[in-house]
């Protein structure tokens, strides 16, 4: 059940996500295409002596396991609480201490840290009732997934088949460039940038050590103004990035986009091209790098090098990736803006249906497929194992019925075969008795005369 709800919970978790990416006919984002209500399911321990309260969180479907989870209370350290979650299959055991995060909202969370297995737990208790040592509870992250899933959109119109991001070529372009909407990525884990800061704070980015559970390189964003410097959340890519070409949306909208190639004239050098914010088409103005808002960049007269031609643009809803190709010429333009023609536009679609080729279910080693064969792969097994055992155990039945039959038991032919013995036994007895007792009587009368 756990198997088949990972596979039910996954594939929701995962086409929820790539839906949001996407444009409905109403030129809105997509919202949430499957509802698996509440998945992850966490039972508090009925001896538990606080009113702590753990609600828990799907992060990573990649990570996503078959086992449930006990989560209890250590005890108090010298950093605080600290928490002990054992997966149950294999008893493996991880100490957890809180920590806080930073929600969309711009509320705080008290979270337990590190994430585990794809799940974040969230921690919440009444004033005055901490928690206690022993406390305890029973977690099942994906049980109830294939049994708890629903279509959550009504209305065909809702449906996101579209990408929200359109490139344009200016109809006065000389040259042969082309601008390419390479990928629309998910940024929700970096909800935590302050978008609508202007300017933002000072940023740095960071490549992880480690490759996220599906493969994917980790950027870290975090805000240097304070001390230690706070994080911000991550972004999952599957290529890497250059940050230089990194542009960061300042006020928390999609910001249209103009890229102008640049004069050789006038920058005396090789081709260049510069990026401007293109919400008023008429007066576009030149955006800039933010990395440290003390000192600004520019992004103009960047050099052109189609080979490695790259840019990525974060913005509160999502990111995205473009890719330069051709040659384009001095002059040449391009834009970039908010999808509102949807109509016939069923790129993120083609995203969608992608899915069901994407190795994303046991740490980026499985599609969804494979995992479904396997759980059936392994059912068959165990129904297999089983019916081979019920054989055995029947033939070892029935020769311990032989074996005691052969002891206790009686067979009806012999013991009739004995009844007709022992009958014609009793009449040749009786007649031995009639004949004695003849012959004694013919005795007594040859003595009585």
């Amino acid at each position: 059940q756990n198997a088949l709800g990972r596979v039910a919970t996954g594939m929701a978790l995962e086409f929820n996500k790539q839906h949001q990416l996407g444009v409905d006919l109403n030129n809105a984002l997509g919202k949430d295409f499957f509802d698996i209500g509440e998945t992850p399911k966490v039972f508090a321990n009925v001896n538990n002596k606080s009113s702590l309260k753990i609600s828990a969180e799907i992060n990573d479907s990649a990570a996503l396991t078959t086992s449930d989870y006990q989560l209890t209370v250590a005890g108090y350290t010298a950093s605080g609480i600290s928490y002990t979650l054992t997966k149950l299959d294999d008893g493996t055991t991880t100490t957890m201490q809180t920590s806080h995060r930073i929600n969309e909202d711009g509320s705080i969370s008290l979270t337990l840290s590190p994430p585990v297995d794809g799940m974040n737990f969230v921690i919440s208790n009444e004033i005055g009732s901490p928690s206690e040592p022993g406390d305890s509870f029973l977690i099942r992250p994906t049980r109830g997934g294939a049994s708890k899933i629903n279509v959550a959109i009504e209305d065909p119109k809702a449906i996101a088949a579209a990408s929200p991001v359109r490139t344009s070529v200016a109809a006065g372009n000389i040259g042969t460039g082309k601008l390419k909407l390479n990928q629309v990525i998910d940024n929700s884990n970096l909800q935590a940038y302050p978008w609508t800061t202007n300017p933002p704070p000072p940023i740095s980015i960071y490549l992880d050590d480690t490759k996220t559970a599906r493969g994917q390189l980790s950027y870290s964003f975090y805000d240097t103004s304070s001390n230690p410097p706070e994080s911000l959340g991550k972004l999952n890519l599957d290529k890497p990035i250059n940050t230089d070409k990194l542009v960061l949306s300042a006020n928390g909208k999609f910001t249209p986009i103009l890229i102008r190639f640049d004069d050789p004239k006038t920058t005396g050098g090789p081709l260049t091209y510069s990026i401007y914010d293109n919400s008023s088409p008429a007066n576009p103005q030149l955006l800039q790098n933010w990395m440290d808002p003390a000192n600004p960049v520019p992004l103009k007269n960047i050099p052109y090098d189609p080979s490695k031609e790259a840019m990525m643009f974060v913005g509160k809803d999502f990111a995205y990736r473009i890719d330069f190709s051709g040659n384009p010429k001095p002059g040449d333009s391009f834009t970039i803006g908010y999808n509102t023609e949807a109509k016939g536009d069923n790129r993120n679609m083609l995203a969608l249906a992608d899915l069901q080729n994407q190795q994303i279910l046991s740490k980026g080693t499985a599609t969804f497929q494979v995992a479904h064969h396997q759980n059936v792969a392994t059912v068959g097994t165990a129904t297999r194992r089983a019916e081979i055992n019920n054989d055995a155990e029947k033939s070892l039945l029935a020769q311990a019925q032989r074996d005691q039959q052969e002891v206790a038991g009686v067979n009806l032919d012999e013991e009739a075969a004995n009844l007709l013995r022992f009958q014609e036994s009793y009449q040749a007895c009786a007649q031995v008795i009639s004949t004695a007792d003849e012959l004694f009587r013919t005795i007594l009368g040859v003595v009585g005369r």
